[in-house]
């Protein structure tokens, strides 16, 4: 039975794990449905920062970068690969690690079926999808990321 990619919409065959347009995982039970997530921008939330605060390539510890959230459409993609928002070019960080959803409440971490894994600080409970507020502190790989909204 074919299936809806839950980041641009497109309908793929049912043997492929991955959107043939834009690359997203297809969803399963732990994939946030952006319905239920309510991921319209709320004005308060204008843009989202992301820090990253540890990586073993030194060159990304300090990095901020700003991510106008009305051009986005309240999701935020993070991984090593050039296509995502935020690139973290650390090699034990997925192609496509996880995303963010922005919803009215706050945050929602989703991880993308990574190899390694999304951990939440400072517990580092391993999650699949999470909310976490305004504010999220989350390791990736070897790299650990902080995420606020403005």
């Amino acid at each position: 039975m074919p299936w809806k990619c839950p980041v641009c919409g497109t309908e793929n065959p049912d043997e492929l794990n991955t959107c043939r347009i834009c690359g997203a995982y297809r969803p399963t039970a732990t994939t946030v449905n952006l319905s239920q997530a309510d991921a319209k921008i709320s004005v308060a939330f204008a843009a989202l920062l992301v820090e990253v605060l540890d990586s073993p390539v030194k060159s990304l510890v300090g990095l901020v970068k700003r991510i106008d959230l009305t051009s986005k459409n309240g999701i935020v993609t993070v991984g090593r690969s050039l296509e995502n928002d935020v690139v973290i070019l650390d090699p034990s960080v997925s192609r496509r690690h996880l995303r963010v959803i922005i919803a009215r409440d706050g945050l929602i971490i989703e991880d993308l079926q990574s190899t390694n894994g999304t951990y939440l600080l400072p517990k580092g409970e391993r999650i699949n999808v999470a909310k976490v507020g305004r504010e999220a502190l989350v390791k990736i790989g070897e790299s650990i990321l902080r995420f606020i909204l403005e």
